[in-house]
């Protein structure tokens, strides 16, 4: 099951919610603001993958949504953004 988690305050509290816990969506669809806006949420989940449609961002390891993907989100993107980084060379 695919879950678009977008809205307003009151329609993503709800989404939180309902779909609070482990198993309960296989793919969770976002945006950049969302990444950033409600990171205590979605840092809880716990991830096997992560596509984020933002290269021009990634490119930059010190931009803001790189550094919450390595300090506020699971350890395995600090990997996956040194990886990254070594592929745009």
């Amino acid at each position: 099951m695919a879950l678009l988690y977008d809205g307003n305050r009151t329609d993503r509290k709800d989404i939180r919610l309902v779909y609070k816990g482990e198993s309960k969506f296989n793919v969770l669809i976002t945006h950049y603001d969302l990444i950033m806006r409600d990171k205590s949420f979605l840092k809880k989940i716990n991830w096997h993958y992560m596509i984020i449609d933002e290269g021009h961002r990634l490119k930059n390891r010190d931009c803001r949504l790189s550094q919450t993907l390595v300090n506020e989100y699971d350890p395995i993107f600090t990997s996956f953004l040194c990886c990254y980084s070594i592929c745009m060379i």
